[in-house]
């Protein structure tokens, strides 16, 4: 009796199992951010939104991450700076440059991911990490090594540009990406001296360039001055020339008058006369202004 009772609790603990099993077969959720593929033998049935959701025993649940997600391409040592396990290009001048790529994605398209690829994972490594290479190899081959130097934070928005171009069509959306730029350690101290000798340079093209405004400003206020006094002399013997036409004018008038009348002379004389007579005659000399003859 007590063998057979002790069957029955286990057939009933083994049922229990197996409904619980069954029940956890068939409950699923889905967490915000995520998105759920319910598959049958390799077929997809459907997809389920963030929430509680229930299936039969023989469908699979794939879940993908819909949110933002980060990959890295090198890490940057804190010893030296070095940029390790980066990625290499060439620039336009056949110049090696490593650098360090930050990117971030989201998944967009769940049912696209599985049929052409199987899984998101196969999506990143198929596809993506050699877009990430190729890229770069484009964007740095338009560039010499010395544009690369000054154009850093230039050369990586175009780099994210053309990443996110070139997986346009894929169930991936490209939504930042960020270079950090290494040169080999003696090529980067030649570049610092270039720099130093460029900075130079330009301090000296600067202070050219100061001096030739000066010269020219100097140049503009000489010939300023020089039209100033041209056209003072100019002013002074067009006032001579009136001033002597005036006077020859004059001359002309008066000679015309005394020709017309003699004895304006005289007139001229007695107008300018004090009435005193001289106090002393030269012999032969006539009283001024006294007609003897009575004439």
């Amino acid at each position: 009796m007590k063998s057979m009772l002790k069957i029955k609790y286990i057939v009933i603990a083994v049922i229990v199992v197996l409904l619980l099993s069954l029940v956890s077969m068939t409950i699923y959720y889905v967490n915000t951010g995520e998105s759920a593929l319910i598959t049958q033998y390799g077929k997809i049935i459907r997809s389920e939104e963030p929430g509680l959701h229930f299936k039969s025993p023989l469908e699979n649940v794939i879940y993908y991450n819909l949110r933002e997600q980060a990959l890295s391409y090198g890490d940057q040592s804190s010893n030296n700076d070095e940029i390790i396990g980066g990625k290499t290009a060439y620039t336009k001048d056949q110049q090696t440059v490593t650098a360090g790529i930050n990117v971030t994605f989201r998944l967009t398209n769940p049912e696209k991911i599985y049929s052409e690829y199987g899984s998101s994972r196969n999506l990143i490594e198929n596809v993506v990490n050699r877009r990430v290479h190729q890229t770069l190899e484009i964007v740095f081959s338009r560039y010499r090594v010395l544009e690369v130097s000054e154009n850093r934070q230039k050369i990586s928005d175009e780099y994210y540009r053309e990443l996110k171009e070139s997986l346009t069509g894929f169930p991936i959306e490209i939504t930042s990406a960020q270079l950090i730029i290494q040169f080999d350690k003696s090529y980067e101290n030649m570049l610092a001296k270039s720099q130093e000798s460029n900075v130079e340079y330009q301090k000296q093209q600067r202070l050219l360039e100061a001096k030739k405004i000066e010269l020219q400003r100097a140049e503009l206020e000489a010939e300023t001055k020089a039209k100033i006094v041209r056209l003072e002399a100019a002013a002074e013997a067009d006032k001579v020339r009136t001033l002597a036409k005036a006077e020859a004018d004059a001359l002309e008038m008066k000679g015309e008058s005394i020709s017309k009348n003699p004895n304006i002379i005289q007139l001229n004389a007695i107008e300018k006369w004090s009435g005193q007579l001289p106090t002393q005659m030269v012999p032969g000399s006539s009283v001024p202004f006294i007609n003897v003859g009575g004439k």
